[in-house]
């Protein structure tokens, strides 16, 4: 039986052989590259996991998608943490779904470093749309709907 975040047979007989060698770090492709096999084939390792946190952090991205968001904004906005929050926003910037930058240390009045600010990209916004819009239909995001409507 397929392991369910391998659902490539290929790559389920490998991890299920290798159990100890799952990657240690994000965006690792633990070999398959070599096999032929692309890491984007494997869901929940260096590919954005359809989970809780990402349809609270698309609903708040997607509820102003040209501006800029800023990483604290979106975790008092989403009620992510930050530990679950900024893992999730690397893979969303390694998807190309956002790009970032730093706010311009020129504009800062209070005594505080620049700012890393996040925005949409044309991707994002069709990936993070797809997202809601299959979360509509997942009872796993129940709870979430009253927000997606």
């Amino acid at each position: 039986m397929p392991h369910p975040a391998y659902p490539d047979s290929a790559a389920a007989a490998l991890v299920a052989s290798h159990p100890g060698d799952l990657p240690a770090r994000r965006g690792h492709a633990f070999g398959l590259a070599a096999a032929g096999h692309s890491r984007k084939t494997y869901v929940g390792y260096g590919v954005v996991r359809k989970t809780h946190a990402l349809v609270q952090v698309a609903i708040a991205l997607l509820d102003d998608p040209t501006s800029r968001h800023w990483g604290y904004e979106l975790s008092k906005r989403s009620g992510v943490r930050s530990g679950v929050l900024y893992p999730m926003l690397t893979r969303m910037l390694d998807e190309s779904w956002l790009t970032d930058g730093w706010e311009d240390p020129t504009t800062i009045r209070d005594k505080r470093p620049p700012r890393r600010y996040y925005e949409l990209t044309s991707r994002g916004r069709v990936e993070l749309g797809a997202v809601l819009q299959q979360a509509l239909c997942d009872a796993r995001f129940a709870d979430l709907r009253w927000r997606l409507a």
